[in-house]
């Protein structure tokens, strides 16, 4: 039952890999927010925020999905 485990390592990486779409992400909306021109920086920050959230949401769950696969093949 090693696919689980496979599987989950392997979304885990693709997740690392995007790190730096992500960082890119938080400066260009901090750049938004900083900038004067920008009407609605509650919107941004909202979304922002959202994002972070996700992104922590995915980590928690993969590494469970993780934790999990390990477990049942050691059972």
């Amino acid at each position: 039952m090693s696919f689980g485990w496979s599987y989950g390592a392997g979304l885990y990486k693709q997740k690392q890999t995007r790190e730096a779409d992500l960082e890119r992400v938080k400066s260009t909306a901090r750049q938004l927010i900083d900038d004067p021109l920008t009407s609605d920086k509650r919107r941004v920050r909202e979304t922002l925020s959202e994002l972070q959230e996700k992104w922590q949401d995915l980590s928690v769950r993969l590494v469970q999905m993780i934790s999990y696969s390990v477990s049942f093949t050691l059972a």
